[in-house]
């Protein structure tokens, strides 16, 4: 792998997980990397995702964007209720190989709390890693 690929990979995971991560007030009391409310979180490895870096995982991911996403509820072009968060887990490299479609891109977020990795490199070229819908556009 080129030298121009890593650095495209390692540009669109930083990307995914600093500007659709999720709020910090995930963390609980009791330390990093507790969850509050845990059953109500969308984790990747609850929807079927492997994240051992071999593992074809879009499918968990396009279940887990789909699951958290119809938790939102709008009012016309604004979110009124239902703010959710896809989490990887920590350490986690998961490999996804068609994109993604998050279709209800305002009120949701990729997030990891200690970093993972979204590895597109086997996506065909020319094809668009994430597409983000507006809510009035895919709600």
């Amino acid at each position: 792998m080129s030298g121009l690929q890593n650095r495209w990979i390692m540009a669109v995971t930083i990307a995914l997980l600093t500007i659709l991560g999720g709020p910090r007030q995930d963390f609980a009391q009791g330390g990093a990397g507790s969850y509050r409310n845990a059953g109500e979180r969308f984790v990747v490895t609850r929807f079927g995702a492997k994240c051992d870096g071999a593992t074809d995982d879009t499918k968990a991911f396009q279940a887990a964007l789909d699951a958290a996403g119809s938790r939102c509820h709008a009012n016309g072009a604004y979110v009124v209720a239902g703010f959710a968060t896809v989490t990887v887990p920590d350490g986690a490299r998961c490999r996804i190989t068609r994109g993604l479609v998050d279709s209800k891109s305002d009120c949701v977020g990729i997030s990891s709390f200690a970093g993972a990795s979204l590895d597109f490199s086997s996506l065909a070229d020319g094809s668009a890693a994430l597409t983000l819908k507006h809510l009035a556009d895919g709600g």
